[in-house]
């Protein structure tokens, strides 16, 4: 079976599969990284805004999102692939203390975007819990716009050390 992914960029991407029901999303990755050679630790697979588990088998995982149709080519899946740009990286992976510490400039303009969401979604009670929250993909988003690259030549040659918070990222 012939299925088509779409990327965080919007590109499509096709892959032959065997079996859609015993099919795992590690089984996925691996044929995308040998097709376009994209690290698996780089991908993420999003069905229905839910993210697929490696070892997890699409029957399994239609269970527990009974919304999901039976077959697989029948959903619209969204492939996640975030290669992070070298010199964001050590920014994306920060807690939002050190990144406050590390620019203050920076941090300012994320508690401004945190704001706007927050309001609009009701979720975030504060910026540290706002930049915590997201993904390492979302926070990659968020740096990827000019306004923050535009920033990045003001970091200090030398990071401090990344800490990578255990939470969804």
């Amino acid at each position: 079976m012939r299925i088509f992914l779409k990327t965080l960029m919007g590109q499509s991407v096709g892959i032959t599969i065997e079996n859609s029901r015993t099919v795992t999303g590690l089984d996925i990755k691996k044929l995308i990284q040998k097709k376009k050679g994209f690290d698996i630790s780089e991908q993420t697979i999003l069905i229905a805004g839910r993210t697929w588990d490696d070892n997890q088998p699409y029957t399994e995982f239609r269970k527990q999102s009974p919304h999901l149709p039976v077959e697989l080519n029948q959903n619209h899946l969204r492939l996640v692939i975030t290669p992070i740009p070298e010199h964001l990286r050590p920014l994306v992976k920060m807690n939002y203390h050190d990144l406050k510490e590390l620019n203050p400039k920076l941090a300012t303009q994320i508690s401004k975007n945190s704001r706007a969401i927050r309001y609009k979604e009701e979720i975030h009670i504060s910026t540290q819990t706002y930049w915590n929250d997201l993904s390492i993909h979302e926070r990659v988003k968020i740096l990827s716009n000019q306004e923050y690259a535009d920033l990045v030549p003001l970091l200090p040659n030398k990071t401090p050390p990344v800490q990578i918070n255990s939470g969804n990222g």
